[in-house]
């Protein structure tokens, strides 16, 4: 029980000597500054890959309709076209 407590105090004791002083001198934690503009980079091309990602999907959904209404007036059902289907495979 008394070596945990030494440990614990030991991790406590380094946590705030040691590791501060490697941090200025190798820089192992990015300042928030840093973080803060890294994240607004981020940010912005998630942004922008969504606003394709939107456009492609209504893209999508206009050519499923399409498709849709094309099989309709050809009065193609499920299983016409399950039969194409096997019949383009063989």
């Amino acid at each position: 029980m008394r070596i945990a407590f030494l440990l614990c105090l030991f991790i406590y004791y380094i946590s705030f000597t040691i590791v501060p002083y490697l941090n200025d001198k190798i820089n192992l934690v990015p300042s928030i500054k840093e973080l803060n503009t890294e994240y607004e980079e981020i940010l912005s091309q998630k942004r922008a890959a969504y606003a394709e990602y939107k456009q492609v999907k209504k893209d999508m959904q206009t050519y499923q309709v399409a498709k849709y209404d094309i099989d309709k007036i050809l009065g193609i059902d499920g299983q016409q076209k399950e039969t194409k289907d096997r019949e383009k495979l063989r």
